[in-house]
């Protein structure tokens, strides 16, 4: 049996260029800028739009071994099944996503 992208997202996904227009929107200034970098997290880190709305600036850690990289522990009760655990899913913030996490942290 061959893997088949196009059955296995099962028309879930969004076509890639619906998301480059997204992203290109969210950095037009077109939007507030809170806003902006929450879209360019959302995308960047593939979470769901709950985990991104109750994103912590305290559970986005830069490590100095990689400093235009981040860290994002994100809590067990953002868990799409919530079942048991207490340990946070670690997921990781490049490029553009990384440069929106640093720029809402000095926005406040």
């Amino acid at each position: 049996m061959t893997f088949d992208a196009a059955s296995e997202a099962r028309g879930k996904a969004p076509p890639e260029i619906m998301l480059g227009r997204v992203l290109a929107i969210a950095r037009a200034g077109v939007l507030p800028e809170r806003i902006s970098l929450g879209v360019q997290l959302l995308l960047s880190s593939v979470q769901r739009r709950r985990q991104v709305v109750g994103a912590s600036g305290r559970r986005i850690i830069a490590y100095d071994e990689t400093p235009s990289e981040r860290a994002w522990f994100v809590p067990p009760y953002f868990r799409k099944t919530r079942k048991g655990g207490s340990r946070s899913h670690l997921v990781p913030v490049l490029g553009f996503g990384a440069t929106a996490v640093r720029r809402a942290g000095e926005a406040g």
